[in-house]
């Protein structure tokens, strides 16, 4: 089976971390990102030197918490 290499990138792309998974083939190693709660946002996948994906995911939606009532604000 293949080894790859996820890396989690910053907004600027630069790589804030990276770990490496076996998967049976690239589809399984795109599917990893969707359930790995260690990717942020943005991705890239590699296997050996050949680029296999990039992935970006939609940010979360803000959650907006109205100030309690009868409070100034």
């Amino acid at each position: 089976m293949p080894e790859y290499r996820v890396f989690s990138l910053d907004r600027q792309g630069r790589i804030l971390e990276g770990f490496n998974a076996i998967c049976a083939d690239d589809k399984e190693a795109c599917k990893l990102l969707e359930q790995s709660p260690r990717v942020g946002t943005r991705a890239e996948i590699w296997s050996g030197n050949r680029f296999v994906a990039k992935v970006v995911m939609p940010a979360q939606p803000a959650i907006v918490v109205p100030p309690p009532a009868g409070s100034q604000g």
